[in-house]
């Protein structure tokens, strides 16, 4: 059979309805049936399907076609692509295959990351030298349907075993080192290696990439390792979960948004299926424009440390651009939804997750908590941390509701949180090439915490350990904290030491610094040294600042009245100038 007549058939065997029904609401008027245009923002449907003549149009944006057109623009893929997945919905058997070189190497691609996904998952499951990987998943309350429904793997210790089984297995030398599964400096050695596996699945049920953790802090490498982007995954388009999630965010509505794949299994267990994570990054415009085709609402569970508000920041001011509604589920501090899991039970996790409060509130909220509103300045603080939330608003009548709020809140007029906020709207929207920049990099004082801050970018492997030493309320200067902030969000997404951190950083008179101090190589020299004297100092300022807080107290205690109490302060003096003693001597 020609392929015109299998395209035929397979239109012949669909009903266009039932297929874009999927991913859009439609109603039926008349002959046509009508929805929200899912490749444009907006609030009255212009997005039309008409059963008769097998075609979908919209009047707001002009996009139109068949179903193949419909599958290819919204799900980004080849006709190819389209023409498979619809033949498999109608039962339509292919005899013919595509010619294009492009399409053969992806549909190959696939077929090897869910051939080694299958064997991860087999190794796991059912070989001894994945048993200390099911007692890290047993440990962690991970149940074994959870495991089969994210088809959950181990990659054994040997890095070699990978390449040697699919030489085996007839697969080239050139394919497999282009295949992103291996190591760029030696091609037959797997990247992924003692490994909890979590295979990266779309929408059609495809493994694409892979993303693995280690199982004990001490083993080799960082936390998780993660696949290079290849012809068929791109991690700014794709997202940890779908797989198990769309047919549940369809039919809500709505999902989850949280950080970790280990939140999103806990989640799941938790019988919130709806549930999807960034992979290996900050959330992105293209995942929430993927997410705007299948639901209007959002609830955002990020960690409730600073950096995790930066995260909820971020992604709420995505989602509103998107025209996708958002709300925060607040968790306790120092807890995020694996650890619920893990410690307190499905059904905690559970009713957690099911109360969700106003985005924008919770910011303004932890923004008082964070910089206080007692002085200006700590009003402006949190007037400029919250206003990326606020221009990312829709609609005047929400931004003049948030103006309301965060007037009462800061104790000032709303026309002057109104006039404040249009200067920074034209101080951010003006080119930076027009605003007139006055930093000289000689007028930018190096202290302690800028000094260590550098070393730490040039170093970036040594963060994992002094951010357990120190955090960010530990500096004094606002520019060392800006690089912290950075440091910690880029550790939180896991990525690689060669990622660009100065492309974040929106202060070009400290990146202009930084790429100075950088370029004289000093940091490079006996590094090990410089960051152990960088914390040491901080510490030790830290401790004096403690000590000569107690002194003040010591001096307005008396022995007589409040007895424990002078012992208490005398207790944590000499705890002080002990620990004050020892930094002085390691340094």
């Amino acid at each position: 059979m020609s392929f015109e007549l299998k395209k035929q058939e397979i239109l012949d065997k669909i009903n266009i309805v039932d297929i874009i029904s999927e991913y859009v609401g439609l109603k039926q008027k008349g002959d046509k049936f009508w929805g929200l245009c899912p490749f444009h923002n907006e609030k009255t449907p212009s997005f039309t399907v008409t059963e008769e003549k097998n075609m979908f149009y919209c009047f707001g944006c002009h996009k139109g076609g068949s179903v193949f057109d419909f599958l290819m623009e919204l799900e980004n893929i080849s006709f190819y692509e389209a023409y498979k997945d619809l033949a498999q919905k109608a039962g339509v058997e292919l005899e013919e295959h595509s010619d294009n070189k492009e399409d053969k190497q992806k549909t190959a691609l696939i077929e090897l990351y869910n051939r080694i996904s299958g064997s991860f998952n087999f190794i796991l499951m059912n070989i001894d030298s994945g048993q200390n990987a099911r007692e890290y998943l047993k440990n962690r309350k991970i149940t074994d349907d959870v495991v089969k429904l994210f088809n959950l793997g181990y990659a054994p210790e040997d890095r070699y075993w990978l390449y040697n089984f699919l030489r085996s297995k007839n697969y080239s030398h050139e394919f497999l080192s282009q295949s992103g599964i291996f190591s760029k400096n030696n091609p037959k050695m797997t990247l992924f290696s003692n490994r909890l596996i979590f295979p990266i699945i779309n929408n059609h049920m495809d493994t694409i990439a892979f993303s693995g953790r280690k199982l004990l802090e001490k083993d080799w490498g960082g936390k998780y390792i993660n696949s290079p982007e290849t012809s068929i995954y791109r991690k700014g388009e794709t997202i940890f979960g779908i797989h198990s999630a769309s047919k549940e965010i369809r039919k809500e509505k709505s999902f989850y948004l949280v950080e970790g794949n280990f939140d999103v299994l806990a989640l799941h267990q938790a019988g919130i299926r709806n549930v999807v994570a960034p992979l290996g990054t900050a959330f992105t415009d293209n995942q929430a424009k993927y997410l705007k085709r299948y639901a209007s609402k959002c609830f955002l569970l990020f960690d409730p440390d600073f950096a995790g508000i930066q995260a909820t920041l971020k992604s709420a001011a995505i989602l509103e651009k998107n025209g996708i509604n958002n709300y925060v589920i607040s968790l306790p501090k120092g807890k995020d939804p694996s650890d619920i899991l893990e410690k307190e039970g499905s059904e905690a996790l559970n009713k957690l997750a099911k109360c969700p409060i106003n985005t924008f509130e919770y910011l303004v909220a932890k923004a008082v908590d964070r910089f206080g509103i007692k002085s200006t300045d700590g009003k402006e603080a949190v007037f400029r941390f919250v206003m990326p939330y606020l221009d990312s608003l829709t609609t005047e009548l929400r931004k003049e509701d948030g103006f309301r709020f965060l007037a009462e809140t800061l104790g000032v007029g709303i026309n002057t949180v109104y006039n404040d906020f249009k200067l920074y709207i034209k101080d951010e929207k003006t080119p930076r090439s027009d605003k007139k920049d006055t930093t000289i990099v000689d007028d930018i004082p190096v202290t302690t915490d800028l000094f260590l801050m550098i070393a730490l970018i040039e170093n970036r492997a040594s963060f994992t350990t002094v951010r357990n030493i120190i955090e960010i309320d530990d500096l004094a200067d606002i520019r060392a904290k800006r690089i912290y902030l950075l440091l910690e969000e880029m550790f939180r997404r896991n990525e690689s030491l060669e990622y660009d951190i100065l492309s974040e950083l929106n202060d070009q008179g400290l990146k202009d610094l930084i790429l100075q101090k950088l370029s004289t190589g000093e940091y490079k020299l006996n590094s090990d040294q410089i960051i152990k004297d960088g914390v040491g100092k901080i510490k030790q300022r830290i401790f004096e600042k403690k000590r000569l807080e107690v002194e003040i107290l010591l001096g307005k205690t008396n022995s007589e009245s409040s007895r424990v109490e002078l012992e208490r302060l005398l207790s944590e003096k000499k705890y002080i100038d002990e620990e004050l003693l020892r930094i002085k001597g390691n340094q």
